[in-house]
Order: structure tokens, then C-alpha cells, then sequence
């Protein structure tokens, strides 16, 4: 997610851009579900920068797809399935309201139009449709990416090792086996950072998160559902739900030997039955796939963005977490203009903690 930002933002801005990516079918980009939510934990509170970083994201993933002639970028209102009456109550005092709003992207809730949409979800404590809501579609947007960069021959598909192939020593960046020279070179790598010497520091507090895909001939929902958990609608009777969030176990296997695998298998079954409690989807399921991977989080939940301490033509985008798919359009374009003289928010910068 962040690579591919950068490299898009990089394109639209003129600059002559090379995307190197390793393909790995099990890093957090690949996994996540893509959803966009504009309020989210206990405290019902507005994802951090909201309005900034969603109306960067909507205007970049429908330039993304008018470019490459797909569709990834689905915004929809996502259903709250309230959990108490306290979390209704909070819910409805801070973000139903009648005043009038500072932005178009400005967080919000509304009643459930009809109860139709409702049907096989468990809503003791009701429900309601948060605003504006969306879904990308991970897998299709990075494969879209990928063809329209190998149309313009500037991809290409390597496990690079950064250590011995990046000469980053004089006014400009060398890829040895390329034979390139760069101006600059942004590493976006995840939690695969800590694999090489150039930003081992960067504070990276990782977590494994598990989802299912779960088949159910029985359940009719066509939105996102946030409550114990979410679940996504995929098409054909399937549905994603997750998404578990493990520190202790930072690795993707999700044989029935990984203990870590079945807990979380467990957990995701339990939320799953928790909201569609009392219907037939409870008991008319199966489970058809588990996938897992490392999120780059850090330890405040903030990005960790920023020029190298020694190199300055070395640039790191990293500790997205659960929020890639917002954020990335935004940390891309801020990190292009560092490049460009432009400073670094504090909040942002990958030294901050120091």
C-alpha cells in the first residue's frame, strides 16, 4: 500500500519513477480488507485526521482507477451494530446531530434506512450506517498497479536486498544489479525493515491479524458490518471477517499446527456468530480460507515517515497499521514534498521517539 502511493503520487507529479516490489502473497496489504471507517475503538472517536487524510484517498483511488480502467474503490455507508446501550448512546450524542457540518467528509451517523439491510444481523442495542464509509479493494488495486507500471516498463518484480544493492554514498542512490541511479529511494517495507541495517531503528510495534472467509448461503448483506469484529461482503455467499490483532505471534502460518492460528480461528468464528446471534447464518456456515499477516503498526498508531539519519537521498513510508488504505495517498504526497525541501509534521517523523 504504501510503495504503490508513493509510486502513483510520484507519477502524477511528472517524476520518472521505478516500483520494486517482492511479490510477497502474505504481506499486511495483501491481507487487509481495506476498509475505511471514520469512527472507530471503545471512545467512538473520529479516525485520527480524518477529513484530511479521506478526501486525499477519495480523489486519488478514483484518479487510480479512470488510469488503469478498473474498479477497487467502493464507498458505501458501513453498518455499527451498537454492542450496549451505553456505546448507542455515545454513539448518537457525539456523531448524530443536526448542526451543520465543517465538511463533506465529516464523520457521521444516520438511522438504518430500512430494516431490509438488517437481516440476519443480531441488533439487540440497534444499529446505524456510519459516513462517509469505504472499501478497498486490496488485491485488485495492487494487481492494477502493478500491469499499468509494467506497461510504462517501470516496475520490477525482486526480492531486493537492500544492504547490498543500494549505494547510497554520494549526491544520488545506485541499484547495483539494476544498473540505476536514482535521486532519491523511499523504502517501503513494512515490518520487513528490520531486516536490514538502513532503518532498523524505526520504532515498529507489530501485530498479527488473522481473517476468515466464511461461505453462508443464508446471510444478505451487501455492507460492511463493524460490531464484535466486522464483517465484509465479497460476492458469491462469501464474507471476510476479522480481524484478530496478536503481538506475541508475528508470523502468517495458518496451519492447524500454529496454535496462535487456531485461537484466532476461534475468535473469528465467535464474532461471526455473535452478529448473526439468533439467524440462520449462525449455523449455516463454513469456513473456506484463513489468511494472516504482520502489521507494520508503531508504537503510537502514528505513521513512521522520514529521511535517513546518515543518507539524505534515503527516505523510509512505514507504520501504517490497520489504516493503509486511508493514509497512504497522504504520507505519499508528504514524504514526495520532503524530498522537495518541505518539512516533516513531528507527529509523522520516524525520529520523534527519540
Amino acid at each position: 500500500m504504501a510503495g504503490c502511493a508513493v509510486a502513483w503520487q510520484a507519477h502524477f507529479r511528472g517524476l520518472d519513477t521505478l516500483l520494486i516490489d517482492r511479490q510477497d502473497r502474505d504481506s499486511s496489504s495483501r491481507v487487509a480488507a481495506g476498509l475505511v471507517t471514520p469512527i472507530t475503538g471503545g471512545r467512538a472517536a473520529a479516525s485520527w485526521k480524518w477529513d484530511d487524510y479521506y478526501s486525499l484517498a477519495d480523489v486519488f483511488y478514483r484518479r487510480v482507477e479512470r488510469m488503469t480502467g478498473s474498479f477497487f474503490w467502493n464507498v458505501a455507508p458501513a453498518i455499527k451494530v451498537f454492542e450496549t446501550t451505553a456505546e448507542s448512546d455515545l454513539y448518537h450524542a457525539r456523531w448524530m446531530n443536526s448542526e451543520v457540518m465543517s465538511s463533506a467528509f465529516q464523520p457521521r451517523i444516520r438511522p438504518v434506512s430500512g430494516a431490509s439491510c438488517l437481516k440476519g444481523l443480531h441488533t439487540p442495542f440497534e444499529a446505524c450506517e456510519m459516513l462517509p464509509s469505504a472499501r478497498l479493494d486490496t488485491e485488485n488495486y495492487l494487481r492494477s498497479t502493478h500491469e499499468y507500471f509494467e506497461r510504462q516498463d517501470a516496475i520490477r518484480f525482486m526480492n531486493l536486498d537492500c544492504e547490498a544493492e543500494l549505494d547510497c554514498r554520494s549526491e544520488s542512490i545506485a541499484v547495483r544489479s539494476l544498473g540505476l541511479q536514482a535521486t532519491s529511494a523511499i523504502l517501503c517495507q513494512g515490518v520487513a525493515a528490520r531486516e536490514n541495517l538502513f532503518f532498523k531503528n524505526l520504532p515498529l510495534h507489530p501485530a498479527r491479524g488473522d481473517v476468515l472467509q466464511i461461505e453462508s448461503k443464508s446471510l444478505r448483506i451487501d455492507q460492511v458490518v463493524h460490531g464484535q469484529g466486522w464483517i465484509v461482503p465479497t460476492g458469491g455467499n462469501r464474507f471476510l471477517v476479522g480481524a484478530t490483532y496478536n503481538r506475541s505471534e508475528l508470523s502468517s502460518d495458518c496451519s492447524d499446527l500454529n496454535l496462535h492460528a487456531l485461537h484466532a480461528r476461534d475468535e473469528l468464528i465467535q464474532r461471526w456468530e455473535a452478529l448473526v446471534q439468533g439467524s440462520f447464518a449462525a449455523m449455516d456456515h463454513r469456513v473456506v480460507g484463513q489468511r494472516a499477516a504482520v502489521r507494520p503498526a508503531s508504537y503510537d498508531r502514528h505513521p513512521l515517515i522520514g529521511q535517513h539519519e546518515t543518507f539524505d537521498r534515503l527516505y523510509c513510508m512505514n507504520g501504517l497499521g490497520s489504516k493503509g488504505s486511508l493514509m497512504a495517498p497522504g504520507l505519499a504526497s508528504t514524504v514526495l514534498d520532503a524530498i522537495h525541501g518541505a518539512p516533516i509534521p513531528s507527529c509523522l517523523d520516524w525520529k520523534r521517539r527519540r
